[in-house]
C-alpha cells in the first residue's frame, strides 16, 4: 500500500513521470489494482459513516449507515463504470483492444485524488474549496492516455473527455439516483 500511495503522490506531482513508471511497471495485476480502489474506497465509506453519524450534533446510525453504503456503491459503480466505458470505447470506437490491467492502472491512479478530496472534505466540511481540485483529474488523465495509449491528439482528447467525464460526473449522477431512490439517504 505504500508503494500505492507514494506512486499516486507521483501521479499527483508529476504526471507525466509518473505515468512512465507506473506503466513500466509490469509486477503490477489487477488484483492489486482492485485491492488499492477498494481501500480507497472503504476509507470513504469510513470516514462518511463516522462523519454523518455525529453530523450537527445528532447521533443518526441508520442514516450515517445509509449515507455510507451510498457512498459505497457510488464510488464501486463509477469505477466499474468508467472502466467500462473506456473498453467499450476503445473497442467500438478506435477498434484497438485495451490491455485491461492498463485499463485500470489509468482509472485507479487517476481517480485516487478524487477519493483523498473526498476524504478530507468529509472529514473537515469547511474545506470544501477543495473540491475544485477533482479538475486537476483531467489533466492526470491527459497524461496518462498520452503516456498508455499512443494516439494522435484528436483521439486523446476524445479518450480524456470521455474518461474525465465519467470520473467527475458518474459519481454525481449515481448519488442524485440513489438519494431519490432512498429518500432517508437525504
Amino acid at each position: 500500500m505504500k508503494k500505492f500511495l507514494l506512486k499516486v503522490w507521483g501521479v499527483i506531482l508529476s504526471p507525466a513521470t509518473a505515468w512512465e513508471k507506473i506503466f513500466s511497471d509490469k509486477l503490477e495485476n489487477e488484483k492489486q489494482l482492485l485491492q488499492y480502489a477498494l481501500t480507497l474506497i472503504l476509507c470513504c465509506v469510513a470516514v462518511t459513516f463516522v462523519s454523518e453519524l455525529f453530523a450537527k450534533g445528532n447521533f443518526r446510525f441508520v442514516h450515517a449507515l445509509v449515507r455510507a453504503i451510498v457512498t459505497g456503491i457510488v464510488y464501486t459503480g463509477t469505477l466499474w463504470s468508467v472502466f467500462y466505458l473506456l473498453t467499450i470505447g476503445l473497442k467500438k470506437r478506435l477498434g484497438f483492444i485495451p490491455d485491461k490491467t492498463i485499463c485500470l492502472q489509468l482509472i485507479v491512479y487517476s481517480t485516487a485524488l478524487i477519493f483523498f478530496v473526498e476524504i478530507v472534505t468529509t472529514l473537515v466540511p469547511p474545506l470544501f474549496f477543495l473540491k475544485v481540485l477533482n479538475v486537476y483529474t483531467v489533466y492526470i488523465i491527459w497524461e496518462g492516455v498520452g503516456v498508455c495509449f499512443n494516439f494522435e491528439e484528436k483521439h486523446r482528447g476524445n479518450i480524456t473527455m470521455l474518461l474525465s467525464a465519467g470520473v467527475l460526473l458518474l459519481p454525481y449522477a449515481i448519488e442524485k439516483i440513489l438519494l431519490f431512490i432512498l429518500p432517508i439517504a437525504r
